[in-house]
């Protein structure tokens, strides 16, 4: 418990939990994106079929897992 005098620090003015919080933040945001800049491309320069586009993202998503 902090006492009356103690200044009590928010959690993300802390170096090392902000990097802990931030980090996988960015990288999910990062992978929701993907998913949907892989296919899209796909879709609207190349005029790939929805059994393609499962493919691609299929295979996105397995060398998310791999690596």
């Amino acid at each position: 418990m902090s006492g009356a005098g103690e200044v009590r620090r928010h959690l993300l003015r802390e170096p090392r939990f902000r990097s802990f919080f931030v980090a996988p933040t960015i990288s999910q945001f990062g992978d929701r994106i993907s998913e949907l800049a892989f296919p899209l491309p796909a879709v609207l320069v190349l005029d790939a079929t929805a059994a393609q586009v499962s493919v691609l993202t299929g295979d996105g998503l397995r060398s998310r897992a791999a690596g």
